[in-house]
């Protein structure tokens, strides 16, 4: 399971790389050029609470990157730092669904916008949970549920 989480925020660090530090930026390349024609008209034109929770994004990606890391070297500091930001990828993608659900600009796209954006509300909470449950000792031997 670790090395599937290892994936996740792998490829979330990617996505990270090639559109959320450029739409936060303001650029607008091949990629975010395309989910904002194709999938999410917003970002065309982001409104102010787009761009405010746009600027996480420069926390996010070394975050995904040490996670990634953190799951393939079984690290003792992983739930320390999923924890935290599970919370904030919940919050930031929390608002920016009820905002795409409820505003006035709706993806063109639903399924797409669905596949892109769901993993960021399930995995990260299910990292963290995981990383709390399998955690390991400093010793090398894994702490789990019943003997916590």
């Amino acid at each position: 399971m670790r090395v599937v989480f290892a994936v996740f925020f792998a490829l979330f660090f990617v996505g990270w790389l090639v559109f959320d530090m450029p739409a936060a930026l303001g650029i607008i390349d091949e990629s975010t050029g395309f989910y904002a024609r194709e999938v999410d008209p917003i970002f065309q034109d982001p409104p102010l609470w787009l761009t405010a929770v746009g600027w996480f994004a420069f926390a996010y990606g070394p975050m995904y990157g040490a996670a990634a890391f953190g799951f393939v070297k079984r690290a003792t500091w992983l739930p320390y730092l999923l924890l935290p930001l599970a919370g904030m990828i919940v919050a930031t993608t929390g608002i920016y669904f009820v905002e795409e659900l409820g505003g006035d600009v709706r993806p063109t796209n639903w399924t797409l916008f669905y596949v892109l954006n769901i993993p960021y509300l399930a995995i990260p909470p299910l990292a963290a949970i995981y990383s709390v449950i399998r955690r390991p000792r400093s010793t090398g031997s894994l702490v789990t549920s019943a003997a916590l």
